[in-house]
């Protein structure tokens, strides 16, 4: 309820949130050998309760999941370029695995051709090139962005720089352009569409994009498409495989929808993110479904840093 962001209309973006923390609980729970029941939405009263998670007596843990347990912990974002090598057959074979996981209710999409992947690189940069030019993102971004390793031990929320893989002269620019007045100049310039694009290119050096499509758009399938994202994730993580999501530009359009007053975006913006998430549809095979999540995947060195997060006893009541 505290994210307003323009990324979370209806709450969504938490939604698929809460749904890959309650992936994480239920594998955690498989590998500790507790069964999991899961309720979800147990009172029409009480829209923010999300679920009731009951542990069944403890027995035998499944070791057939034991890797996606460990995942959990060594699970990160890369957003360094990837190599264009196909994903080794037998990681394919577990993706597709984990990926009818939710059917029919969520569905697990893979786009592995490469003229596709270059239009859904562009789709995702999209993200960049409004955040930048527009004044609510930008300042949204920038609230969220640490400067230090410090800083982001501290916070423990939105973006530490260093994981955005910037090189250094790009770094130092940032700094610049966290001030409106700048970027509201360097706008005019052009400068966010030479992000979009530069950020395009490297989104194209992938070995796949994934897209998670939901039959119903409501509040249960966008639980299950988060749950679906994280199983995903982590089947690539003990695959050995880098992944980053790039979900932005379907949340920002998603708002952009309903933004009825148009309070938040621009014309421009609204027809750009139309046209963009429309591209989507004209690459994907499947048929009245909704897409709500995509990713790109491949193999890369390791990430050069990582986002802090709280620790669970600093959470639990």
């Amino acid at each position: 309820a505290s994210d307003q962001s323009l990324y979370n209309y209806k709450g969504y973006g938490t939604l698929t949130a809460h749904g890959a923390a309650l992936e994480n609980i239920s594998i955690a729970a498989l590998a500790l050998g507790y069964k999991p029941t899961i309720d979800l939405f147990p009172s029409d009263d009480a829209p923010e309760h999300i679920a009731n998670i009951r542990l069944g007596t403890k027995g035998e843990p499944d070791r057939e999941i034991e890797g996606l347990y460990r995942a959990i912990a060594n699970r990160s974002t890369n957003r360094k370029p990837y190599g264009k090598l196909a994903l080794k057959q037998s990681s394919s074979t577990h993706m597709d695995q984990s990926g009818r996981k939710y059917l029919p209710e969520v569905r697990y999409e893979r786009v592995s051709d490469l003229s596709d992947i270059r239009k859904l690189s562009r789709v995702a940069s999209t993200n960049e090139e409004i955040m930048l030019g527009n004044r609510h993102l930008h300042s949204f971004f920038f609230s969220h962005l640490s400067w230090t390793q410090e800083e982001d031990a501290r916070k423990k929320i939105g973006f530490y720089i260093k994981t955005l893989e910037l090189p250094a002269p790009v770094q130092a620019m940032f700094r610049v352009i966290s001030h409106w007045q700048i970027m509201r100049f360097l706008k005019l310039a052009g400068f966010p569409s030479l992000v979009g694009k530069g950020n395009a290119d490297t989104y194209a050096r992938s070995s796949e994009i994934g897209i998670i499509h939901i039959n119903h758009p409501d509040r249960k399938s966008y639980v299950s498409a988060g749950r679906l994202l994280e199983r995903l994730w982590l089947t690539a993580t003990a695959e050995g495989i880098s992944f980053q999501p790039l979900t932005g530009t379907i949340f920002m359009n998603l708002y952009a929808e309903h933004d009825e007053n148009h309070s938040f975006f621009s014309q421009s913006e609204r027809m750009l993110l139309a046209q963009s998430v429309s591209t989507i549809s004209d690459v994907s095979k499947l048929s009245n479904t909704t897409p709500v999540l995509m990713f790109r995947m491949g193999y890369a060195q390791p990430p050069t840093a990582r986002a802090l997060r709280y620790a669970l006893d600093e959470l639990m009541v």
